[in-house]
Order: structure tokens, then sequence, then C-alpha cells
């Protein structure tokens, strides 16, 4: 092989194993170390890469053209290595990404997260350093090697999907080392001694991956304890442990066996009345990334043998006031619970999306079809894969209802941080609207800082940090939305808000909003009501009898005449996302002067996701 070809492979191998190492990395740190940090995982390359390139330069040893060709075949050697040992050491790791948030301050976790980083830069430096060194020696065909760098990155881009698919994320790392493997072992094998001996080494690490799958397998997992009174613990897991596991483009999706605990233990559904005490259906809990949860419900093909447990669910809200919807859109339909009460209360045709084709073709018509007693194969259901937002804009269908239950939702380290969130725009709010008939229904089922919680804030002086509020956002936008559809609307006419308090976290409140096209009647308002009161539900807006004196920031959305007063008055912003600025946690420069003036700048600043997680970023590079 020429000098030139044999750049021209080195080059690729390495880039190409780069390139899906890092995409990789991003879907193992998902789950690994948190959302946030899959930010970090493109941080990483970029030091390992850069870290390379100032070693070259500053090393004379690797300027000489004559040592390039030896220097070029040793690295590509130790970075196949470096790619194979990296995988199964971050796998072993023995933390998981709640550690992070629960025991920050653990100086242990502190160690692991630090040897993360530590192990997995080093794949980006050896190949940086490869390709630092073939660069600096081909300057006089720099074209050609830069395309072979292009070439090599454009097919571990266009290989990652199918890869992760058919290997999983650590499997993929692996399969993405075989090229430059196979050129460092090729040219072990033209040495002598040790060197030659030594060739079978990355085959060796190959096969050990595919002999003991542990080695490509989390060695811990977490529990949350009860949605009624949550406590995290981490613990460690084993072959079999994992029933059911899918590797894809949205999440690594699982199923654990009933041996271990599950993420959410002794589970009754998200919204069930603590006032419930009738029978509790089996249901198996889908993981998303090990910290998000959809369930299937077992059911013989009868919704209505689980009626009265559906209807015990603050989810249900909108079923429970007289209204029937033949046709419903229910996004985010997950393990199908929303699909079973809309069938329950007499829905002809529901159609069911979800964004995670593993959910919809693989768990609910495949693996737990029996289970689900076929829901997603019943001929009043069309189940589809797809992204909510995207389908809803596609379809020229209306509907009695549109639905959806925690989608895009919130756990405790999921902050929405720099990933786009475009489901509850403003304008998608208007599009959600318009699909609606002329009586339709709109319901959105949300975790949000509790409303006590935030009328203390609305009071303070100083805010210790932005709360979490998507739901009052949303309703601010519904509101919106709503008059711009119906001109005259007097929208608090037209929305029913209750909540079920401290799920999933003492501070949340789960708040359900229910608005209508029409105007609800007072009887439709007193039905609302009395289902609150009976199931010991919030009723947020319409208050219930002198249910709290002063009027909750819910009621003031729905009601006050001049929602710009209103929002300036906030210490937070309570105006919705839009597609240009789709982010939950932008600070709003009103806020900021407010902080300033206030002596709290530092601690609204510090205390925001997007500025802590710059800040460690920062500190990596």
């Amino acid at each position: 092989m020429s000098q030139n070809r044999l750049a021209f492979a080195l080059i690729l191998g390495v880039t190409f194993g780069l390139l899906v190492n890092e995409i990789m990395l991003s879907a193992v740190f998902h789950v690994l170390l948190g959302a946030g940090n899959t930010v970090a995982a493109i941080a990483i390359a970029l030091v390992g890469l850069s870290a390379s390139g100032i070693f070259a330069y500053v090393h004379p040893s690797f300027h000489a053209p004559e040592r390039a060709a030896a220097l070029s075949r040793s690295l590509v050697f130790w970075f196949a290595i470096s790619l194979i040992l990296s995988t199964y050491a971050i796998m072993a790791v023995p933390i998981s990404h709640g550690d992070l948030i629960y025991h920050a301050a653990s100086p242990a976790v502190k160690l692991w997260k630090l040897a993360v980083y530590h192990i997995t830069v080093v794949p980006f430096f050896i190949g940086g350093l490869t390709i630092a060194v073939l660069f600096r020696s081909g300057a006089d065909r720099i074209g050609s090697l830069y395309f072979a760098d292009l070439f090599g990155a454009a097919l571990g881009c266009a290989a990652s999907p199918a890869l992760l698919s058919f290997f999983g994320a650590p499997g993929a790392v692996l399969i993405g080392a075989v090229p430059a493997a196979l050129l460092g072992s090729g040219f072990a094998l033209q040495g002598r001694g040790w060197r030659r001996a030594g060739a079978i080494l990355p085959a060796l690490l190959l096969v050990a991956g595919a002999a003991r799958p542990q080695l490509l397998s989390f060695s811990t997992i977490n529990t949350m304890g009860e949605v009624s009174a949550p406590r995290y613990r981490s613990f460690s897991i084993g072959p079999g442990d994992i029933e059911y596991e899918r590797w894809a483009l949205d999440a690594w999706t699982i199923i654990r066996s009933d041996r271990i605990p599950q993420q959410w233990e002794d589970f009754k559904g998200w919204g069930l009345s603590p006032r419930y005490e009738g029978p509790i259906p089996a249901t198996r809990l889908v993981n998303y990334n090990a910290r998000f949860s959809t369930y299937v419900t077992e059911q013989a093909g009868d919704p209505q043998a689980l009626g009265a447990w559906l209807d015990a669910d603050l989810g249900s809200l909108h079923h429970l006031i007289g209204r029937t919807y033949e046709d419903v859109l229910n996004i985010g339909a997950g393990g199908g619970r929303e699909t079973l009460a809309a069938l329950h209360h007499g829905a002809k045709r529901v159609t069911a999306v979800d964004v995670s084709d593993v959910v919809v073709e693989d768990i609910m018509k495949d693996y737990l079809r029996e289970f689900s007693g076929g829901l997603y194969l019943d001929p009043r259901v069309r189940a589809v894969a797809d992204e909510g937002r995207s389908f809803t804009e596609r379809t020229s269908d209306r509907f009695d209802l549109v639905e959806f239950s925690i989608v895009g939702g919130m756990n405790l380290e999921k902050m929405d941080l720099v990933r786009v969130d475009d489901l509850f725009t403003i304008e998608a709010l208007r599009t959600y609207l318009d699909r609606l008939n002329d009586d339709g229904v709109f319901s959105y089922v949300m975790y949000s800082t509790r409303s006590d919680i935030v009328a203390e804030l609305m009071e303070s002086e100083r805010l210790p940090a932005q709360p979490y509020v998507p739901a009052l956002r949303t309703l601010t936008g519904l509101r919106l939305a709503l008059e711009e559809a119906v001109p005259g609307a007097r929208f608090s006419d037209h929305v029913l808000v209750a909540a079920l308090p401290r799920v999933i976290n003492p501070r949340y409140d789960l708040v359900h909003i229910v608005v209508s096209r029409r105007p609800f009647s007072e009887q439709e308002r007193s039905r609302f009501l009395e289902h609150c009161r009976r199931l010991e539900f919030v009723a947020l807006h319409p208050r219930a009898g002198s249910e709290g004196e002063a009027a909750n920031l819910y009621v003031r959305i729905a009601s006050d005449d001049d929602l710009e007063s209103l929002a300036a008055e906030a210490p937070f912003s309570i105006w919705p996302a839009t597609d240009d600025r789709p982010f939950q946690y932008a600070l709003d420069i009103r806020h900021l002067r407010r902080a300033m003036a206030r002596g709290g700048l530092f601690e609204l600043v510090g205390g925001n996701p997007l500025v802590s997680l710059g800040l460690s970023i920062g500190t990596l590079a």
C-alpha cells in the first residue's frame, strides 16, 4: 500500500471511530450522568482533540516526517485499544445519574464523575494525536488527507443510527473501533517480539465484549421509592436484572425484572387519589434512560373492568364532567393509560401518538401485547410512532379531545436545559386548539412547583432560584391562543385547573389543565368541583368555596384583565415559550434587573441550571 493510501486509510479509520464514539458517548452519558451531561460528550471530544494538537505542536519528535509512518501505525493500534478499554471502564463505573443529583456533595461521587471524564478523553487524545502526526507529515497532500478526515467522520455519523439499533451504544463503540483495530493489528504483525505477539490484543478485547455481555452493561441503576414518598437510592445490577432492553435514537428503553426494585415502587399510578381503596391492576414500568417512565396496564381487552381505578386519577377529570369524546388524539401515549380511559368513556376512535417506536411497535404490539390486552391492536385505536406536534400539524383531522399527560415532563434532574422543547410553545398551542371541534377540549397534565410555594415566591423580595412552572406558562399560552381563536371569549369560563400535591417531589404539584373551546356550563363546573372534593384533589380554578382567600396564580392568569401587569409583577416569567425561544429556564431581562435592584442577582443567576451547567462545562474545558 502506498504512503498516500496508507495515510488515507489511517485517518479514515480513526475519524470513523472518533465520531461513532462521540455520538455513542452522548447516549451513554444520557443514562449514566443525566440529560445535561450529554453536552459534556462534545466538550470532552473537543478537549481531547485540541489537547492532542497542542501536545504534538510542542513536542518536536512528533514533527519529524521520517518518524511519521512508524508513529502513526503505533498510535492507531493504541487508539483502538483505548476505545475498547474506555468503554468497558465507564460501563463499570459504580454510580448512576441520580447520584450526581442526590449525592452531589459526596467526595466519592465527585471523584467517579471526574474519573469518567478523564477515561473518556483518552481515545480523543490518542485519535487526535494520530491525525496531527499524519497531517504534519503530509502537508504536501493535505487536501486528500482532509478529505479522508471528513469522509471517515461522515461514515461514522451515517453508520451510528444503525449501529446503535443493532448493537446498543457500548457495542457500537466497539464496532467503531474495528477499522482502527484491523489496521493497528496488521501493522503489529509486521513487527517482532512482543509487538508481533500483541497484535492479537484488540481482537481479544473485542471478543471479551461479545463473550461477557456484562462488560457492556451499566453496573448500577436506581429506584425512587414511592411516588407519594420519593426516596432515591442506587444499587448494583447483574445478569437478568434487566428483563428487556433496546437502544434507539430517542432513548435506552428497559423493563426491569420483578426481582429488583422498580424505578417507582409499589406503583399505583401517577395521579391516583389518596381516597381510592379499590383494586389496583398489575402494571409494568417502562424506563427511558433509567429515569423517565411510562407504564403498561394489565387488562384483558375490557377497559370497563378498570373503570373505578381509571376514574380515581387526576388525569381523568376531563372525562368526569359529563362530556363524551368520540374522537381522541392522545399525544405521548406511552403505555396507553389515557387510551384506556378514553375507551372506557366511550371513545370510538383514539389516535395514540408516541415518539418512541420501541414502545409503540416493539413493546405494546409485541413484547407486552398479551399483558396489555392487545390495546394498540384494538380496532378503535390507531397507534402511531411519531413526534406529537409534527403529527398534529400534518393531520387534517379534527378531534373532540386533544390530550397530553406528562409529556416532555420533569424529573428532579431534568431541567429542560439546552434541549429544545417546542411541544408547548404558543405556536404549538394554537395548533392543538385549531385541531379541536367546536365543542372540543384540550387536556394537559404536568408537574410544576407547588401552587402555595409559587404564591410565597410572588410575595418574596428575593428569588433564590427560578421555580419550575411549565403548567403556569402553558396556561398563559392557552389563554392567549384561545382568545385569538374565539374572539370575545372570557378565558376563565373556558378553563378548569386541579392539582394533586407532593407527587414525585414534595415541592411539586401534579397539575391538570382542561380548556374547552366553548364555555364550561355551571353543571360541568359543579361536577368538576365535586369530583375534586371527593377525590381530595386541589381545585385551583375555579376554587371550591372559601378555599384560599387570596387568588392563586392559576386563577389570576385565567381571570386578570391585564396579563402584562401580572407578568411585570411576577418575579419569574409566566409567558409561554415560543418557537424562537423554547427554553423553560431562559432568564428574562426584566427579572434580572429586578434581582439586581433587590440584591438577589447572584442567587437568581447562580441557581439557574443553564448557568451551573455552563460553568461546569467551562471548568472541564
